[in-house]
C-alpha cells in the first residue's frame, strides 16, 4: 500500500515529489514521474543523489501488457488526431526501451497497481522461521529405532518479503493503463 512509501520533495527526499501515486494509471507520463523521483533521491543526512538507476518493474496482471507494450516496443506511434504537439518529441524510436530491464507479473498486486524499484535495494526476503527439525517419531538412541529403523521427521520454513529501503522504490494504486 502506500503507506510502506513515505519519500516526498517536500521533506527534501527528492526534487520531484512523493514516490507513490495513489491512482495514477501506468503511461509514459507516469512512467517519466517515477523514473525522475527515483532517480533524484537522495541521502538522508547528507543531501547527496543516492544515484539510483531502477531496473524493475512489478505489476499485476491487469497492467503487464501496457507494460510490455511501452517497455518493449522498438518504435512508438502517435495516434489519435490531435493537433497537440507530441509531449516527447516526434521521433518512432522508443526512448522507454531498455529503461526497465525486468518484469515482473504477480498476482499479489492489486487491481492495476504498479511498482518500480532498484531490486536489493528497495526490498528484501525475509527469513521468518528458519528451517526446524521436529523429531516425530522413534528415538535414534532407543533400541527400538535400530532394530526398525525408522526415523521420521518435519522439516519447516516460511519466507516473506518486506520493504527494505523505500528511497528505492515507487508505487502506484493504479488505473487502467493509458498506453
Amino acid at each position: 500500500t502506500t503507506a510502506n512509501y513515505v519519500r516526498n520533495s517536500t521533506t527534501g527526499d527528492n526534487d520531484v515529489g512523493a514516490n507513490f501515486l495513489a491512482s495514477t494509471a501506468f503511461s509514459p507520463s507516469a512512467l517519466v514521474t517515477a523514473l525522475s523521483t527515483l532517480q533524484t533521491m537522495k541521502h538522508r543526512k547528507s543531501g547527496r543523489y543516492l544515484g539510483i538507476m531502477p531496473s524493475m518493474i512489478a505489476c499485476s496482471p491487469q497492467v503487464q501488457f501496457a507494460v510490455k507494450q511501452l517497455l518493449l516496443s522498438d518504435t512508438v506511434w502517435r495516434t489519435g488526431g490531435s493537433t497537440t504537439p507530441d509531449v516527447y518529441g516526434t521521433g518512432i524510436d522508443n526512448s522507454f526501451r531498455g529503461s526497465i530491464t525486468s518484469i515482473v507479473v504477480s498476482p499479489f498486486m492489486d487491481g492495476y497497481s504498479w511498482a518500480i524499484l532498484e531490486p536489493k535495494k528497495a526490498v528484501t526476503v525475509q527469513v521468518v522461521w528458519g528451517p526446524e527439525l521436529f523429531q516425530t517419531q522413534a528415538v535414534p538412541e532407543s533400541t527400538a529405532f535400530m532394530i526398525q529403523d525408522i526415523y521420521q521427521y518435519r522439516a519447516d520454513e516460511m519466507y516473506g518479503i518486506g520493504i527494505l529501503n523505500d528511497r528505492f522504490a515507487f508505487y502506484s494504486g493504479g488505473a487502467a493503463p493509458l498506453v
